[in-house]
């Protein structure tokens, strides 16, 4: 009597525990859905940035601006769309949420209309509560109905067996088109093959060519992997260097903005509005009065003002030094050290690994599958369509048997792991069954006297919550474990990381706990009757269930709701924004870089939900109901999320890899089901105590031979098929692709005509940013380092230009010989925007795009803000006076000190468009500067305009400047969405001038100076031309003149006016000559790019 008492006790107290986590859940995820209704619409950049941040082939339509207009679009949008946007592994992912509603539907159906009144009606056993639907009510004297329990668990097994054999035939169909759809063929990677473990003898291309030469099409290009020694670590601390003194030189422009302000408000009532011009001193060592200039900048700002850090560790101990001298200092000394290295690249030894790319993909898949070498573990491990920025540089030059040594250490630190991760997950577990605890250990017996509401938190609500915390850092831990592996490829980290975490969250979240709770809630009645061991755990084991069903409920209220907010990434980037992001480069990293979802995490967070949701479909009925719920918001959110938010970059992209592995852990789900119930079966007893239901047991063993045989049978027929392209499915793409690469071949050897012909630059040297890209083509040319032509493993000098771009100067149209013009062709950019790298089929096809970065890659330049009051300037020239390269371009900082961007960093020339309502503070750019800048802003900044729109915008701006400048020195005259300049800043406008004009002749009034800029906004044609709205170009006019010396009539040049000169020395890299750079055609000039002078 006192056992069917404490059953029900227990039945109603794990009722009202997932009572109140269902209702604790619900309120969390309104509060969060509320919340996403409402900033949705207002912060695009979080909840919506595939709407305007990606190409615009890749970008995702806008949807209503309502609160749930977003609703219809999601279900309306075919998944399949999601493919050329989002990659093969997103899709997948949602076919995989879509399968488990396919799942889990009928099998609810099924479970509540035969298990749910087996379970429950006509029992003694519980007869209230959750527990009253559990496999263990059914009492003794009616075993009989176990039979129904053994006939849905073979129902559900071959349904689910079926959808898997299905869902894979599919997937494979989907891979194969995917992989061989012809834009995917053009790639070079996708006939790339990198292969580990190359013996010392076969490290160069002769031996590899003839290793090939039986093979279709030959060899096009070998890259061989070398060791480097130092020269990574001198390429990213000249990185490191350059970022310190971006941040250096923007805290010095805020700081000198700063002084300026106070300076100026110091001289409000002074009757001279003429700005401070630059005390100057006399050199004692002329008698010609000769101007010796000091450091222009210290006349804003203090060198004790400026920034300093310590040399020391962690920037505690050592000398303090001038932060901006020492990082200029250090700049030119590692692109020295930069330089000398890659001139001796050549004295590096061959190193474990080589780059093959073939000239035909068959080729490539050919390779890929046959045994190369008659020792074991060389040339063991290839991997075929490697992306230069998937690739794990440092453990290329790892030995095979290194390798394995590695593999096998990781995975005893993960298993070690696994044990000792065990502990706190058995405390957690022991947490839902807190009332039996209570009663049983003396020093816990005060929860049992606190208020039912204490006891139904700590059991529902606390242990889901705790659970999820102890695993945030395995993911972490378990990268870094993959990493040291030595395995070459981020995307093969994120497949191994799938696994591993899998086993973690199913020992520890299904395993561990399972038996942690169940046994808990057995201990007071074996401390009573211990001869009733097996009765007592056949009724309490699938009790454990409880837990499971409020981990599922919150999972899918709170996880689910909480990714639509997504809380955390939000606040993130507006603490990045206004706290972090102090330079152009990291203004630019935070307004541009989108969320990327992690599918080593992701997937087995959801496998873990199928696995529980098929282990207790038969014991515990009504979660296959709760799992059909889960799945479903799951679907809903996540299609949403990968349609308009997620960034999936296309180089980590594995093709839908992950999906097998998820088959795997379906599989999982069914084992754990077979073996409890068969293991339950065993277990029943009748009212004899005699055992009940042995044939029930052996059937289930049975079941759970055959689903491993299915396994087994569907792994080994569709293993091959997930790895390799069939030839049936390349016979259609091989003779295009033949046509094409024996064209590139020839096309290296042909000589164009000068005129069209694309000039060479040295990116050491020189780079033009200024020419716009056409969208007319998708190859391009990656110039070259000086130190690269000097290579001679590569060949690549001067002379040999036609071959380096044997593959990527593609004819236009019919005419096979003739070839791109620099303003025909698209510029190359390494910059990930929006789901796909711009020019990233361009990058991939020059010869130096599988070398390490630190061997080819250009010297990133300066990238520093323009400042109103000239101090970037002036930096940007004391940097050229040294040899750093260093731009203004795209960048501005407002007289508050806030930094904005405009366009991409200035070693990217596709410039990424930045909506006008987004850029803060260009309207507060003095002069024609400001313009432009407004007459830009009337479209799409840094292309083009829209046609629509541009001539009434640029009106409506004209006019808002026209109102600005006839209040121009009362404070508050500016609207509200241009910044104000400081009171008296207003006059450094006429200090803008050309060197050798008088200053009597260089202070048009101020209406006649707006009047001027007012015609000139007006006359823009609807659609301007590229030099004309290119703000990038703006903000870099004219920044190749020198510091030039000052006398007593010439001010500070802080701006030159605008010319019709293309900007060639626009990144201010030394050494510039017109022989190497780019030139833009001449064209049509507008009357705000021409040139204007002040009389």
């Amino acid at each position: 009597m006192s056992t069917d008492t404490s059953f029900k006790a227990a039945s109603t107290k794990s009722t009202s525990t997932f009572i109140s986590a269902l209702v604790i859940s619900s309120i969390v995820a309104g509060i969060q859905l509320a919340a996403f209704l409402i900033l949705r619409t207002s912060i695009r950049k979080i909840y919506a940035p595939r709407t305007y941040l990606p190409i615009p082939s890749k970008r995702a339509q806008p949807v209503s601006v309502t609160p749930w207009g977003w609703l219809l679009p999601t279900l309306k949008s075919p998944s399949k769309s999601m493919i050329p946007t989002a990659g093969l592994d997103a899709y997948m992912y949602i076919r995989f949420l879509r399968m488990m509603i396919f799942i889990f539907a009928p099998t609810s159906c099924l479970v509540a209309v035969v298990l749910l009144p087996l379970n429950s009606v006509g029992t003694s056993v519980s007869t209230t509560g959750l527990n009253s639907f559990a496999f263990g009510n059914i009492p003794a004297n009616q075993q009989i109905r176990y039979v129904g329990h053994l006939l849905c668990a073979y129902v559900i097994t071959v349904w689910t067996v079926y959808l898997i054999q299905k869902e894979m035939s599919e997937y494979i169909e989907i891979r194969q088109r995917y992989l061989t759809r012809q834009n995917h063929l053009d790639l070079p990677q996708s006939r790339t093959v990198l292969v580990t473990g190359v013996p010392k003898s076969f490290l160069s291309s002769e031996v590899l060519t003839s290793l090939t030469a039986r093979l279709p099409g030959g060899i096009k290009r070998v890259w061989i992997s070398r060791a480097l020694d130092d020269l990574p670590e001198i390429y990213n601390k000249r990185l490191e260097c350059v970022s310190m003194l971006e941040s250096a030189q923007t805290t010095l422009i805020k700081k000198a903005i700063q002084q300026h302000k106070s300076t100026t408000l110091k001289n409000e009532k002074s009757s001279s509005l003429l700005p401070a011009t630059i005390k100057r001193t006399r050199s004692k060592d002329q008698q010609n009065s000769v101007v010796v200039e000091q450091d222009p900048v210290d006349q804003f700002v203090k060198r004790k003002s400026r920034p300093h850090h310590r040399l020391g560790f962690l920037g505690l101990f050592g000398k303090k030094v001038d932060t901006i001298d020492y990082c200029k200092d250090e700049i030119v000394k590692l692109t020295n050290q930069l330089e000398q290295a890659r001139l001796k690249i050549d004295e590096h030894h061959p190193h474990n690994s080589a780059f093959i790319e073939f000239n035909e993909i068959l080729a490539a898949q050919i390779f890929s599958q046959i045994v190369l070498y008659q020792k074991p573990l060389r040339m063991a491990k290839r991997y075929v369509d490697a992306a230069p920025q998937d690739i794990i540089w440092d453990n290329l030059n790892i030995n095979p048997y290194d390798e394995r040594v590695r593999n096998g250490i990781s995975w005893v630190i993960t298993l070690g792991l696994v044990v000792l991760w065990s502990f706190p997950v058995a405390f957690i577990g022991s947490l839902s069954n807190i009332t039996s605890l209570c009663s049983t250990i003396h020093w816990l017996s005060w929860l049992c006297e606190t208020h039912n509401h204490l006891q139904d938190v700590i059991q529902g609500i606390l242990p889901p919550v705790l659970l999820a915390l102890i695993f945030l850092i395995l993911p972490m831990l378990l990268r870094l474990i993959g990493r040291y592996s030595g395995v070459p490829r981020v995307s093969e980290i994120e497949l191994i990381l799938m696994t591993r975490y899998y086993i973690f969250l199913v020992v520890h979240g299904f395993v561990v706990t399972t038996l942690s709770s169940g046994l808990t809630a057995a201990i007071p009645e074996l401390s009573k009757d211990p001869s009733k061991a097996v009765t007592i755990l056949t009724v309490n084991l699938p009790r454990a269930s409880i837990f499971f069903m409020t981990y599922m409920i919150t999972t899918s209220l709170t996880s689910a709701s909480g990714a639509l907010l997504q809380i955390f990434p939000l606040i993130i980037y507006y603490l990045k924004l206004f706290v972090l992001a102090s330079t152009p480069r990291s203004v630019f990293d935070v307004r541009y870089e989108m969320a990327q979802p992690q599918f080593g995490t992701l997937f087995p967070n959801t496998t873990l939900l199928a696995t529980i949701g098929l282990a207790y479909s038969i014991t515990a009925p009504i979660m296959s109901i709760l799992a059909l719920f889960a799945f479903t918001v799951y679907y809903l959110v996540y299609k949403y999320l990968f349609l308009f938010v997620y960034d999936v970059p296309a180089a980590h992209e594995t093709g839908g890899r992950f999906f097998p592995l998820a088959m795997n852990h379906v599989f999982i789900g069914l084992y754990f089901s077979q073996l409890c119930l068969a293991g339950l079966f065993f277990l029943a007893r009748d009212v004899r105590e005699d055992a009940s239901s042995i044939p029930q047991g052996a059937m289930m063993i049975v079941l759970f031979i055959l689903t491993c045989f299915s396994h087994v049978l569907i792994r080994n027929s569709y293993a091959p098929l997930t790895m390799f392209i069939p030839l049936n499915m390349l016979e259609d793409d091989l003779v295009s692709t033949t046509k094409k690469a024996k064209h590139q071949t020839l096309s290296a050897f042909e000589k164009p005509s000068s005129s069209d012909r694309v000039k060479f630059a040295d990116l050491s040297v020189q780079q033009d940013w200024s020419s716009p890209a056409s969208d007319n083509t998708a190859d391009t040319c990656v110039p070259r380092t000086a130190s690269e032509s000097d290579m001679p493993q590569l060949s690549l000098s001067k002379s040999d230009a036609p071959d380096f771009c044997q593959t990527v100067l593609t004819p236009i149209g019919e005419d096979q010989g003739e070839y791109l013009s620099h303003s025909q062709r698209p510029q190359i950019t390494n910059i990930n925007v929006g789901g796909h790298s711009y020019g990233e089929e361009n990058f991939e096809q020059s010869r130096t795009a599988f070398l390490h970065p630190a061997v080819w890659e250009n010297t990133r330049p300066v990238w520093v803000p323009e400042d109103p009051i000239g101090v970037a300037r002036l930096e940007v020239a004391d940097m050229k006076a040294r040899k750093i390269p260093a731009s203004l371009k795209g960048a501005g900082i407002t007289s508050a000190g806030k930094v904005f961007v405009t366009r991409s960093p200035p070693e990217n020339v596709e410039v990424i468009e930045l909506e006008p309502n987004k850029v803060q503070g260009i309207f507060a750019l003095p002069g024609a500067i400001g313009g432009v800048a407004r007459a830009a802003a009337g479209g799409t900044l840094g292309g083009r305009v829209n046609r629509s729109s541009s001539a009434k915008t640029n009106q409506s701006h004209a006019r808002n400047h026209s109102n600005a400048s006839s209040n121009f020195s009362q404070e508050g005259a500016f609207p509200p969405a241009v910044p104000k300049l400081p009171l008296g800043m207003e006059s450094l406008r006429y200090s803008l001038s050309t060197i050798g004009r008088k200053k009597e002749r260089l202070r048009p009034s101020l209406e006649q100076d707006d009047q001027r800029n007012l015609q000139q906004t007006n006359d823009l044609p609807e659609e301007l031309p590229a030099t004309a709205v290119n703000v990038g170009s703006s903000f870099e006019e004219d920044n190749s003149h020198e510091l030039r010396s000052f006398d007593h009539s010439v001010t500070t040049p802080l701006r030159q006016p605008f010319s019709n000169q293309s900007h060639e020395n626009d990144c201010h890299s030394p050494d510039s000559s017109a022989e190497g750079s780019y030139t833009t055609p001449p064209t049509h000039q507008h009357p705000l790019t021409q040139p204007r002078f002040d009389h």
